[in-house]
Formats: C-alpha cells, sequence, structure tokens
C-alpha cells in the first residue's frame, strides 16, 4: 500500500509546468516583472495545511526498474548515468510534490547536463585569479552569487577586475550589467529578506562607486532570511557562457578550496538558480534572457562521456586569433585601435627617421670631405710596436682573390691576351685620364715612365713573347711619406739584392719566394721612371705623400714600376715575391706587410716533341 501511494507521489511531478523562470522572464510579459512573481504562476505552492499532510518522506523499500527509467526520462542527461546515481535523482524528484522550487531551480532543469572543462583545487588567490580573468572578458554581463563578502585581497580582486572590465567597455563603448546578491545581514533583513545595498555602503565594502565604473551597471543585493537562514549559494556565471562553481566565499582564509569551471546546458540551471535566488526586479533588466547557453564545440559527447577535439580547438584558437567577428577584431584590435597604432607609429618613425637625417647631416658636416679625420701616424693602422708601413700590389690580376697570372705562348696572336686587356683597362682609368683643370687642379701630378721598352701596348706588355711585364706599385696611405734606404734589419737582404741607395727614392726587390722558384726565375729587368735596371727598381719620393681627394675626385697617379720576366721557366709554376726598401718601412713576411706576392706559369709545348705527338699531349 505505502509503495503505490509513493510511486503516485512520484508521477505526480508530470503535471509540474516545464517552463522556467528564465523562460518566462524572457517573454517579457506585462503580468511578469520579477522572477517572484515568475514563481507564483508557473509554481504555486499548496496551502501550508495542505503541505503538512503530504507525505515525502522516502520509504523504506527496493526501487523498482520502470521507477529507475521513469527518473532517467526527466533527466536531460546525454547518456543513461548509474542506477547509484538514479536512485539519488528519483528520490529529489519526490520532493517536488510539496515545493516545485525545492530545488532552488525550475523543475525543468533538474538533470541537465555540461562539461567541466577546468577544476582548481588550491588556495583561495588562485582561485580568485580565475574569477578576475573571466570577469575582466565579459561582454555583456556578470551574475555574482556569495554567502560572505569581507574586506580583504579577494574583495580586492573582484574590485580590480571590475575597474579593468570598465576601461575595456569604455574603449569599445558599451556597458556590461553587473547584478550581485550576497548575505550581510542588517536589520531590513528583518522585513524583507531581499534589500538592495545603498549607494553609501559600498565603498565600506571595497565596492567601486558608480562614478569610477560608469561603464559597468551594478547591483547589489543583500539576501538573509532571519534567524539561520544563511544564503549558501558560492558561484558565478558570466555572459550565460560559463559558469564558476567553488566552495569558497569572496574572502580570505588560509583554507584549501576548489573552484569548478562549467560550460554548456548546464549553465542555464545556474542562471535560473540566481533569478530564484535575486527575487526583486532587476533594474535595469539583463541582457542574457533571450540568449541560449553557450555550448562549446571543443567537447563531444560519446562512449567516453568528454573527449576534447584537439585540432578544433588549436583551429577556432586560432582563428579568433586573426579575426574575431564578434568583437569585428583583426589581430586582437578594431579599426579604431588599429588607426591610433597606426597614426602613432607614423609619427614615431617620422622623428625616428628625421632624427637619423639630423645626425648623419652633423656627421657628414664635421667629417674631412676629402680625407679620413684620423691619417699617418694617428691612423689606426700604426700600432705601438709596428709603425706605419705600406704594402705592396700588382697588376694585372683578373680576380682579386686570386694572384695566379697564366701564359699561354700556344695562343691565336690576334687575340687579345685577358690579362693585357686587364692591364690596358687600368692604366687607362688610373694614368691616361685626362686632368679636370677647371677646378683648380693645374697643380696635378702626371706619372710616366719616360722608356717603358717592351713594356708597351703595341707588344702585349710581353705577354706574347713569353716575357710578361707586371706592374707593381705601393698602396696608397694617406700622409704618408717613404724614407730612402732601408731599416738595419733589412741591410742583408738590400745588399743581397744588390740594389742601389737613392736619396730621393726607395727600391724594390722581386725575387722567387723559394729556392727552387729563384731556379726558374732569371734576367729580370727593373724599368723605372728615368731608369733601367736588372736588380731593383725605385720609387721617387717627390710623388708622396697621397693627401686624398680634391673636391671628391680622385686625381691622384701614384708612381710604379714595371717588371719584366725575361726568363721564366716554362710549364712550371713559379711564386714571385716582391718587397719594397724605406728608411720607415716595416718588413714582414708572416703579415705580409711591405710586400706582394704572386704566381706565374707560362704554358708553352717542348720543343723536343715531334709535331706528330702534339695531337697526343
Amino acid at each position: 500500500m505505502k509503495s503505490r501511494k509513493y510511486n503516485q507521489d512520484f508521477q505526480s511531478i508530470d503535471n509540474i509546468s516545464r517552463e522556467t523562470i528564465t523562460s518566462l522572464l524572457a517573454c517579457e510579459l506585462p503580468a511578469v516583472q520579477n522572477p517572484r512573481e515568475a514563481a507564483e504562476i508557473l509554481f504555486p505552492k499548496s496551502l501550508h495545511h495542505l503541505r503538512s499532510r503530504i507525505n515525502y518522506e522516502i520509504l523504506q523499500h527496493e526501487i523498482t526498474q520502470d521507477e529507475l527509467d521513469a527518473a532517467a526520462k526527466y533527466g536531460r542527461f546525454i547518456e543513461r548515468p548509474s542506477d547509484l546515481f538514479l536512485k539519488l535523482f528519483h528520490n529529489v524528484l519526490c520532493t517536488l510534490k510539496r515545493d516545485p522550487l525545492a530545488g532552488c531551480i525550475s523543475p525543468s532543469l533538474i538533470g541537465t547536463t555540461g562539461v567541466i572543462p577546468l577544476t582548481i583545487i588550491s588556495t583561495i588567490p588562485d582561485i580568485m585569479q580565475h574569477y578576475y580573468h573571466c570577469i575582466i572578458h565579459a561582454e555583456k554581463e556578470i551574475l555574482l552569487a556569495t554567502s560572505y563578502w569581507e574586506k580583504g585581497e579577494s574583495v580586492n580582486i573582484i574590485g580590480k577586475a571590475l575597474r579593468v572590465l570598465n576601461k575595456r567597455a569604455k574603449i569599445e563603448n558599451r556597458y556590461v550589467i553587473v547584478k550581485l546578491i550576497r548575505d550581510n545581514a542588517t536589520k531590513e533583513n528583518i522585513k524583507h529578506y531581499h534589500n538592495f545595498l545603498p549607494l553609501n555602503k559600498w565603498s565600506h565594502d571595497n565596492i567601486p562607486l558608480p562614478e569610477e565604473i560608469p561603464n559597468i551597471l551594478l547591483e547589489i543585493n543583500n539576501y538573509h532570511r532571519l534567524i539561520m537562514g544563511t544564503f549558501h549559494v558560492k558561484f558565478m556565471i558570466v555572459d550565460r557562457r560559463i559558469a564558476l562553481l567553488s566552495s569558497n566565499n569572496i574572502q580570505d582564509r588560509p583554507n584549501l578550496e576548489m573552484m569548478s569551471h562549467f560550460e554548456g546546458d548546464i549553465v542555464n540551471s545556474f542562471y535560473d538558480t540566481f533569478l530564484i535566488s535575486w527575487w526583486l526586479l532587476f533594474k535595469p533588466n539583463l541582457v542574457c534572457l533571450k540568449d541560449e547557453a553557450f555550448i562549446n564545440d571543443h567537447f563531444q559527447f560519446g562512449p567516453i562521456p568528454i573527449r576534447i577535439i584537439i585540432m578544433g580547438s588549436r583551429l577556432s584558437g586560432l582563428i579568433d586569433a586573426v579575426y574575431n567577428s564578434k568583437r569585428r577584431e583583426f589581430l586582437g584590435r578594431d579599426g579604431a585601435r588599429w588607426g591610433k597604432l597606426g597614426i602613432f607609429y607614423f609619427f614615431f618613425y617620422l622623428g625616428l627617421g628625421g632624427f637619423f637625417c639630423m645626425m648623419l647631416a652633423v656627421f657628414m658636416v664635421l667629417s674631412p670631405q676629402d680625407r679620413p679625420r684620423y691619417h699617418a701616424e694617428s691612423s689606426c693602422m700604426r700600432t705601438r710596436s709596428i709603425s706605419l708601413s705600406p704594402g705592396l700590389g700588382f697588376r694585372p690580376q683578373l680576380d682579386i682573390e686570386k694572384n695566379l697570372i697564366l701564359i699561354d705562348k700556344n695562343a691565336a696572336r690576334n687575340r687579345l691576351d685577358p690579362y693585357v686587356k686587364s692591364l690596358n683597362e687600368y692604366l687607362r682609368i688610373y694614368y691616361w685620364k685626362q686632368v679636370n683643370n677647371n677646378n683648380g687642379f693645374n697643380q696635378t701630378k702626371k706619372f710616366k715612365i719616360s722608356n717603358p721598352g717592351d713594356c708597351i701596348l703595341q707588344n702585349q706588355y710581353g705577354f706574347s713573347n713569353g716575357k710578361p711585364c707586371i706592374l707593381v706599385k705601393m698602396n696608397k696611405i694617406v700622409g704618408f711619406i717613404p724614407k730612402p734606404g732601408y731599416l738595419l734589419e733589412d741591410e742583408h737582404a738590400f745588399k743581397s739584392a744588390k740594389c742601389r741607395s737613392k736619396s730621393n727614392a726607395i727600391a724594390i726587390h722581386c725575387y722567387g719566394e723559394y729556392p727552387v722558384d729563384a731556379d726558374n726565375i732569371k734576367n729580370i729587368t727593373y724599368i723605372s721612371e728615368n731608369d733601367h735596371d736588372n736588380n731593383c727598381g725605385s720609387l721617387e719620393t717627390k710623388w708622396f705623400p697621397y693627401e686624398g681627394k680634391k673636391e671628391r675626385q680622385d686625381v691622384y697617379q701614384a708612381p710604379y714600376i714595371w717588371v719584366q720576366f725575361n726568363e721564366v721557366k716554362p710549364n712550371v709554376l713559379i711564386n714571385v715575391m716582391c718587397r719594397i726598401f724605406g728608411g720607415n718601412i716595416n718588413f714582414d713576411r708572416k703579415s705580409s706587410r711591405a710586400l706582394t706576392r704572386f704566381q706565374i706559369y707560362i704554358k708553352d709545348i717542348p720543343k723536343n716533341i715531334s709535331s706528330s705527338k702534339i695531337g697526343e699531349i
């Protein structure tokens, strides 16, 4: 008998309305102004003397399978829960006959499911930090319900988050509605359980005033039922998209607490619970009443309860990072912010470019036009232990990275040798050019060897008959004046070369770098400016120093000598080194100071090979 009565009580809940407080308020009916009126229309309570007679006690009997199936159908489950859960859920449903709002939620929302993508088990500051991040990213509204609200770091974090949210909303020209309900017993709660907190008490509770957060429409509801009716609710809803349920209040405690982050249909249950708890008229009204709960596409229900779609999450996050269609933002900024950023960088780089040009102009004005600021003895080429010493250069040189001079005596005579072309071009550019007398360069000296001998273009500078003429010159150093003679450590080399000492010239001597090379070179002729010699060439000091350019034109002609190799062993690679002697010139073979190196190879067919065997070579 008792079991049959129990089943009748359970099945009577089917007569309870399937509407919700949220859906009725969203209709904006004139007769429904607040959640209290919606509850009276949808879920009227029985008379007190009738309610006291309703027996909702859970009878001591084993619940049948049919009862479990009925409970499973009533809930909004993705898949059937376990029998243990259904037994508990069945017992909860039996209480609705006495009071449909016994669960502080519209009955049709009981059993709603969702996902928990995040759970934090930590101290209160860590939990409040997640509250902070959720608040500052709100777009429309925030609903916060808590039991205790005490001054401390937790309250400061909420206040800071509201100020940051206000700045964002002000930039984006929008408003965010914030509703806060808390339990703070006052004398006003004796008459009415719900009372709005007056503005003069906001600062006392560390709550930002309206003038501090003009783009936040904040409303605070104090809810307390005397004498022991504490409001034990601790959750927050943001934009009806997420819900945070925590074990801690908005207060500072040294406890280990827990917070769960909810998404999906279950957010509607939190939303409905908040409306019932608020009970009064919303001023202003909520903007998410007509919205659906946010369904996170990153989660999918199936045989496994929750499966995270990692690739979809990454792709969606990437798309939102590039362009957020809801906020109309490209790479995190809307059009106005991109415009401000563009204007800032335009003037920034304009000023930076102007500053660079100004510094460059100052540098050009202060720098000498025709010579470096530091030259001669003040040059960085001079060190404490080694005085300033020039190097030597040679021509022709087809490749600056190579020093080989290859001569083919069997090449066609009517074809101009590439080395002859290179040497002729060098002389044309640096020595045969016309000196411009209109700019005051009348005093410019023009270097010329009076008797070049065989080292002329008509003779192809000796390359055609295997007696090449190599041009050797001293590298230019601004302000350097060589002294005739030689250093004490070079005395033996100077005398071995049989160079003649001249009071107005410095000597240049070429020889085989190694003993085997010296054996393959014989009869060298040095053709200087005014004489010929078989031992050494000379550069007169009247051509020094090099004073740099004149009005940015290089009119200086460096002196040079011709070194003609009359007898070079063919088909042998010969290493040649030329060095310079001077009273202030240091010779160093390792660092290539005061010298130059090149190689000569004359390709020729030996005479003892018959003409019949030439094709075999």
